[in-house]
């Protein structure tokens, strides 16, 4: 794959949503396409965030279903995500994969989760907006492709 499009894929995978732009997003000096992709992962990140913090710790276990991931497992999820794809972009980001693998498998409650999402968006946005342009016509590999 070429990293071109690869890094735009996994930027892109980061986002998760479409832009509303509701507010002035911190885009860490990120103009073009990458100030672009900053706001849209940021204004989805903020939705994460309410939700994490307008749900009752006690229902951070709840699961939509059998084998589905609880609310907890989700918002590690997302935790762990924001910190591993930037490490595909060969971003330190002072976690690693094993650490990140076994994270949604914790339970470190409702305030730690709420400041570890907050610390993922913030090390996601600063990878992202320190990929040179050099580096989004590169070739990257992506869980295996």
């Amino acid at each position: 794959m070429k990293r071109g499009s690869g890094i735009c894929m996994v930027l892109a995978v980061l986002a998760l949503a479409t832009p509303s732009w509701a507010g002035a997003v911190e885009t860490y000096g990120a103009t073009g396409v990458r100030g672009e992709i900053i706001a849209s992962m940021m204004d989805a990140g903020g939705k994460v965030m309410e939700l994490a913090a307008a749900m009752p710790e006690k229902k951070y276990g709840w699961r939509p279903g059998k084998g589905v991931r609880s609310a907890n497992e989700v918002f590690l999820h997302v935790v762990g995500a924001n910190y591993m794809i930037p490490s595909l972009l060969g971003a330190n980001t002072g976690k690693s994969m094993d650490e990140l693998m076994k994270l949604e498998k914790t339970s470190p409650g409702k305030t730690e989760i709420g400041r570890m999402l907050k610390e993922s968006y913030e090390v996601a946005s600063k990878a992202i907006a320190s990929v040179p342009d050099s580096d989004l016509d590169a070739e990257v590999e992506f869980f295996g492709n």
